[in-house]
């Protein structure tokens, strides 16, 4: 991953530093290809510090697509191509495409050049001449317009097919020689100097609410299948979000294009964290600005481009730099986690790195800048139990206090841990009445592997086999727009506080215990005044098993409904799930499986710890499980991946759960792979 050489026959035709964005390599005719890879520690390639020091992993091996690309030496594009927009309104939008255009000096005479949207030509293609026999390279940069445009946004994420063809052999031969096809979206960004807010296709938007995230999975690492990849994105907007930060280093596309079809604003960041090299590796890290924008430069979801080593001391003249190139290749906006007068558009430190308890609060930025929080909600809590300015905590132990909670860990303790990322948001919302801040980030959406830690890094919301915490559920009820929740949390057994918390986005809930309605208790006053939806909590006098009813009512009528029910003691049987999140089980895919402990009444045991078996019938060379197996449950679910080849099987597949020490000790699961 970290170096890459390339071989052909032998013959040594290509090297690239850094893993995270591509690299193009012209081979000549051959039969065997061979690249070695490298992945150990390498202060020139960023993001340059030790393995045994950094914050994430970054893994070995080849772990996103390899394409084998047959172009023609005649005539070809290119391979970077931009098409920006100015000026957009609801009537029309004017295109600029740049691109090259490349051919074999004195080989050829004359061209077209097609560009199409949806399928529709957008202005008519003239033939072209060779101007000057010995050129090998023409630039070009298109004006057309589009009218009646439908405009990108996060609640109506309109896309287009954008399709570049590069035609010869003029008349009857005509033929095509090279395609460009682009998905891209039409949308305008500014921040307005006496707003705090960002302005989308000339529309403000409310405070921005978003999250941070870490691309592996467990036992893979950074290699997900493009489903994979979609699949964090869409629980990233389920979970309420309308914003994520790639951190700290450029994402797969597949991300991103999930981000532009599921409408994710993103922070797109170049590979970097608490290391600033020397010259060799600041140029390097200069090529990777270039690179990543020359990659993502058409993804309508990239808003901010993180041109900035984060929490790294850079020079001024690192950061102008940095700053120019974003500009020289797009129109787009930088951010940068130093408050630098006159170079990045937008200042984006960690909450933590202000003086608590007013953190950004009184803030002014140079120039008066917007202030977008990048992280928040964990190392305040973790660095130091002062800084934890919520009083109602102060006595609690540290491990309790921290936001870095395993799901296993207990209620108690993911109570406090969705109640820390509370107090911040809140805190952040109200520091926004005072200062420019424009939204937030949390740190973060999924657990992680921190170098060579012996712990895994649990500040997510959900678990790094994308299991829900309390805290995701926290973040959905702040999403007014997205369709009704509600959740009770609490396991509600003799070890839950009576005091019961309950997180909904509508306007109003209540709760029942077998059937009787608590009356003590509504919307929380602490830690939640500035929050679109205060959480709820309802005092039951004494712990009374059964079951537990919320619901969730806009405009006195009743939306939406759950449970909880006290869980039976007995392990009665096992319930399988295969986590699709928004996309079919396709061939060459990875997904997540999740065989819940339940008691005879259905009901997950919240303290199962059982070791469960997988296996898969029929699976032949079609499908495989990955991960630990037997594996232990966690809080009453046990988790394993299953990988699908490229061979799409011709019949059903039986995926299998066991466990001896459960009543019913098998449990089966047909699917398909689509």
């Amino acid at each position: 991953m970290h170096e890459a050489d390339v071989w052909v026959d032998g013959l040594h035709v290509g090297r690239h530093l850094g893993g995270y964005l591509p690299v193009y390599i012209d081979i000549p005719s051959g039969g065997n290809i061979t690249v070695r890879l490298r992945n150990t520690d390498n202060p020139l390639i960023p993001p340059g510090k030790s393995l045994s020091a950094l914050d994430f992993n970054y893994y070995g091996g080849l772990y996103r697509h390899v394409w084998l690309l047959k172009k023609s030496h005649h005539l070809r594009f290119n391979r970077h191509v931009s098409i920006q927009y100015e000026n957009i309104s609801r009537a029309q939008v004017p295109l600029s495409v740049r691109f090259n255009v490349i051919h074999r000096s004195g080989e050829l005479d004359q061209y077209r050049i097609r560009y199409l949207l949806d399928g529709h030509e957008l202005l008519p293609s003239s033939i072209l001449l060779q101007e000057n026999p010995s050129t090998t390279s023409y630039s070009y940069d298109v004006k057309m317009i589009v009218f009646n445009p439908r405009l990108w946004s996060p609640s109506q994420p309109n896309l287009y097919e954008f399709v570049l063809e590069l035609l010869s052999g003029i008349g009857t031969k005509e033929r095509i020689f090279d395609r460009h096809n682009i998905t891209i979206g039409f949308r305008s960004l500014e921040f307005r100097s006496n707003s705090s807010h960002l302005f989308l296709n000339g529309q403000q938007m409310d405070f921005l609410v978003g999250t941070n995230r870490h691309q592996e999975y467990p036992y893979v690492g950074y290699a997900l299948s493009d489903q994979a990849q979609y699949r964090d994105a869409y629980k990233i907007k389920k979970a309420g979000f309308n914003l994520v930060r790639c951190s700290h280093y450029p994402p797969s596309p597949a991300f991103l294009n999930a981000c532009d079809r599921l409408g994710l604003l993103v922070i797109n960041s170049i590979p970097g964290w608490q290391f600033f090299g020397d010259k060799n590796f600041q140029n390097n890290s200069l090529d990777d600005v270039r690179q990543m924008l020359r990659r993502d430069c058409n993804h309508p979801s990239v808003f901010l481009w993180e041109a900035s080593l984060n929490e790294s001391p850079m020079t001024k003249e690192f950061m102008i730099r940095a700053h120019a190139i974003v500009k020289e290749v797009s129109h787009g906006l930088t951010s940068g986690w130093l408050d630098e007068e006159n170079i990045y558009d937008v200042f984006t430190p960690a909450r933590q790195h202000g003086q608590a308890p007013d953190y950004y609060r009184n803030y002014r930025a140079k120039n008066n800048k917007p202030l977008l929080l990048a992280e928040y909600g964990d190392w305040e809590y973790f660095a130091s139990h002062k800084d934890n300015f919520n009083q109602a905590y102060n006595s609690s132990r540290f491990y309790e206090n921290t936001s870095r909670q395993r799901r296993y860990d207990g209620e108690k303790r993911l109570l406090q841990q969705a109640h820390n990322f509370q107090e911040a948001h809140n805190d952040n919302r109200r520091a926004s009445q005072t200062a420019r801040i424009v939204g937030d980030a949390n740190w973060l959406m999924f657990d992680y592997k921190r170098g060579y830690a012996p712990d895994i890094e649990a500040s997510g919301i959900m678990d790094i086999n994308r299991l829900p915490k309390f805290a995701f559920y926290f973040y959905q009820s702040q999403c007014t727009s997205c369709e009704p929740m509600i959740f009770i949390a609490s396991y509600w057994t003799n070890l839950s506080n009576t005091s019961v918390t309950v997180y909904c986005n509508c306007e109003h809930a209540e709760l029942r215990l077998n059937g009787e309605r608590i009356l003590n208790g509504g919307k929380q006053q602490h830690d939640s005044s500035y929050l679109l939806r205060s959480p709820y909590i309802f005092n039951i006098d004494r712990y009374i098993p059964g079951r537990l009813d919320a619901t969730g009512f806009i405009g006195g009528t009743a939306v939406v409904r759950t449970h909880q029910s006290t869980p039976g003691n007995i392990r009665h049987h096992l319930n399988i799930e295969i986590d699709l999140s928004g996309q079919s089980l396709t061939t060459k895919d990875l997904v997540f499986v999740y065989a819940y402990i339940c008691d005879q009444n259905d009901i997950v045991i919240p303290n199962a710890d059982d070791l469960i078996t997988f296996s898969l019938l029929n699976a032949r060379n079609y499908a495989l499980l990955v991960g630990d197996n037997p594996v232990r449950a966690e809080a009453g679910i046990a988790s394993i991946l299953l990988k699908t080849t490229n061979k799409r099987p011709v019949d059903f597949i039986t995926l299998i759960a066991q466990a001896s020490t459960i009543e019913h000790q098998e449990t089966r699961h047909i699917f398909y792979v689509a």
